[in-house]
């Protein structure tokens, strides 16, 4: 399975809660500072396609969520 398609499956889980980008880090298990790239360059193509949100947070501690659109 592929970045993007571990992304899209974390994000269609029923469960699924806005989560940073660090936490995406952890869950996928991506440590290095090309995956963490990688990593960015897939949210980049998944928000462009609409799919996710990013957005900035004031009240957490968690500058950047992302979160499934709605639309």
């Amino acid at each position: 399975m592929n970045l993007k398609q571990s992304i899209e499956e974390i994000i269609n889980q029923p469960e699924y809660e806005p989560m940073s980008v660090s936490d995406f880090q952890d869950a996928l298990g991506l440590s290095s500072a090309d995956s963490f790239r990688d990593l960015i360059k897939v949210l980049v193509e998944l928000e462009q396609s609409g799919l996710i949100e990013r957005t900035k947070q004031t009240d957490t501690k968690k500058s950047i969520v992302i979160e499934v659109n709605q639309n």
